[in-house]
């Protein structure tokens, strides 16, 4: 008995891949240098929890931890933006930004006290987001005014216009 569970155990564990897998990188991502639409969730999800735990003391015994816990906050209303064509997202500058987050997660010091947005986030990785609504057009945020102008309204609610910078 002893030798056939010796050759069952060799056999399982010579199967086993090591590593992520073929066709992507280390953090799980695809080899092209992207994070789809898809992935973003995800990867923002772990990076948060990453930043989270090692690098502002909240008090997870883990990222997975975190990560059941957390959830992102403005999905919704980027994924209209989206949608909606306000927003035009660029998948190699997110892979870009993911790649240097992990890196240096404690480098990502925009927030410390509250969980951001995912507009925030992303606000915070240069090329990954850019507007697309002209001078006049309607906005929810000043990322949906195309470079040159910002988003804003006499009372301070949604919808506001985009309008050149003075």
């Amino acid at each position: 008995m002893r030798h056939v569970l010796v050759l069952f155990v060799v056999a399982v564990s010579s199967s086993c891949a090591c590593g992520p897998g073929p066709g992507v990188d280390d953090a799980g991502l695809p080899l092209d240098g992207s994070v789809s639409v898809s992935e973003l969730p995800e990867v923002l999800l772990t990076d948060l929890c990453t930043a989270l735990v090692q690098c502002r003391g909240w008090q997870y015994c883990s990222v997975a931890d975190c990560r059941r816990d957390q959830t992102l906050l403005g999905l919704s209303a980027f994924e209209a933006e989206l949608d909606a064509g306000w927003l035009r997202y660029d998948a190699h500058a997110m892979y870009e930004c993911h790649r240097r987050f992990a890196g240096d997660p404690c480098g990502f010091s925009f927030f410390s006290f509250t969980v951001p947005t995912v507009t925030q986030v992303l606000a915070a990785c240069p090329g990954t987001l850019v507007g697309t609504r002209t001078q006049g057009q309607t906005c929810a945020s000043h990322l949906d005014c195309a470079a040159g102008s910002s988003c804003a309204s006499d009372n301070y609610t949604c919808p506001g216009n985009c309008l050149a910078f003075l």
